[in-house]
């Protein structure tokens, strides 16, 4: 089950990507929003183990922005913050031995799909 909470949303933008903009909004934003929900965790960990004020703000813009399914929102988001706390709690994991090698490239994995998925939306999306 774990698998395919994973791989769906991945396999849904390979669906997106021969659809129009109306299948990307209402295929892509939810696969991105599923992928968010799984990426978070290690955000909210990572901004616990090193606070800071600027990441906490940017995971509830994009909290706010998937709920409320608000294009202009998603883009606004500091993406870049929230990539490297992402990616920042992979390093954590890692060293602490709470994740193994293969487990980070996993994460890596995902946090860069994760990218790309919002690139695809912010150059296909509708205003």
């Amino acid at each position: 089950m774990k698998t395919l909470r994973r791989v769906l949303p991945f396999f849904l933008l390979v669906l997106v990507a021969c659809a129009g903009a109306a299948a990307r909004q209402n295929v892509l934003l939810p696969a991105m929003a599923s992928t968010w929900q799984q990426l978070r965790p290690g955000i909210e960990r990572e901004i616990a183990a090193a606070p800071n004020p600027a990441g906490t703000a940017a995971v509830a813009s994009a909290n706010e922005a998937f709920k409320a399914a608000n294009p202009a929102a998603l883009m606004a988001v500091d993406w870049q913050l929230l990539d490297s706390l992402a990616e920042a709690d992979v390093v954590r994991q890692l060293a602490a031995g709470k994740l193994g090698p293969i487990g980070a490239e996993s994460r890596r994995s995902l946090i860069a799909e994760f990218a790309e998925a919002r690139g695809i939306y912010a150059r296909t999306r509708t205003p």
